[in-house]
């Protein structure tokens, strides 16, 4: 709960940079297929830089990977925050989700 207040605390109108470094997409992709039944089939696509009032970094995207069946489960969006203290990602279906908008859209 404290993680998602400093979340929401963080947020707000984000403006567009430069693209994504690999080392970024690299942690996020980590962070992100973690709990996947298959983390190396996922494809991260649609990747920007955003950043937040605070001065902090949000890594933005899609990501689709294979489900049980072997088949790709279609796109879902995410976020991944490399600035904060105990750098995460959330994905559509995630708990954390609902601030996907906030610092995506």
């Amino acid at each position: 709960m404290k993680k998602l207040l400093v979340l929401a605390v963080l947020a707000c109108s984000a403006a567009q940079a430069a693209p994504p470094s690999k080392a970024l997409v690299e942690k996020a992709r980590a962070a992100i297929t973690k709990d996947l039944l298959d983390p190396y089939s996922a494809r991260l696509e649609n990747l920007r830089i955003a950043k937040l009032k605070s001065g902090d970094t949000v890594l933005c995207g899609t990501i689709n990977a294979k489900n049980s069946f072997g088949a790709y489960s279609g796109r879902a969006r995410f976020f991944y925050l490399p600035d904060s203290k105990d750098p995460f990602g959330a994905k559509e279906g995630d708990t954390m989700d609902m601030l996907i908008p906030t610092f995506c859209d």
